[in-house]
């Protein structure tokens, strides 16, 4: 469920993007996660990276567009998305914060988070993220300079990576718990 709340924006942009512009599609979205950002603060949770950034590049790209009077193509605008994302988690790698952890200290116990482990695999699942944002720049810049390649298959293989990701971020949590008893996620 997380991921879908975290994903909204980026989903409301490309649904509006096949009935509206772009750039309305992007104040809508901006919205949205402006909303979640909100929705967070009045829980009592800390705003998020990923929530932050999200909202700042949609909104600057928004902007951009309506004072600009142009708008750029859904793959360029899906690459500038990527490479902010990216650039986030390999900030937040070197800041020796893993923008996972944002997520995962809400849901485990301090005993948990004291663990020198659990720093350790929100590197590792940070570094998946990272590595994934890049294949899927890699996809836009085909997308963009390669235009005979179907726009479907772009969009499969984001799909795939995003999905990819996400299942190792569910998946290797619970794999390193198996194989180091004393560790508890």
């Amino acid at each position: 469920m997380l991921f879908f709340v975290v994903m909204s924006p980026f989903m409301t942009f490309t649904a509006l993007a096949c009935v509206a512009t772009l750039t309305d599609s992007l104040m809508a979205a901006a919205l949205v996660s402006l909303a979640i950002n909100v929705v967070d603060h009045l829980r009592g949770r800390a705003p998020k990276a990923i929530g932050l950034v999200t909202t700042a590049v949609m909104s600057a790209l928004a902007i951009y567009f309506v004072l600009a009077e142009t708008e750029w193509s859904r793959t360029q605008i899906g690459m500038t998305f990527d490479v902010c994302i990216f650039a986030m988690a390999l900030i937040s790698i070197a800041l020796r914060a893993p923008f996972t952890l944002q997520y995962a200290r809400e849901t485990t116990d301090a005993e948990t988070q004291a663990e020198p482990a659990f720093v350790r695999v929100n590197y590792v699942l940070t570094a998946v993220w990272a590595a994934a944002m890049a294949l899927m720049m890699a996809v836009d810049v085909l997308a963009i300079y390669v235009p005979s390649i179907p726009l479907w298959a772009g969009f499969a293989l984001t799909f795939v990576l995003r999905g990819g990701a996400v299942q190792f971020t569910k998946w290797y949590p619970h794999r390193f718990r198996a194989e180091t008893p004393a560790f508890q996620i």
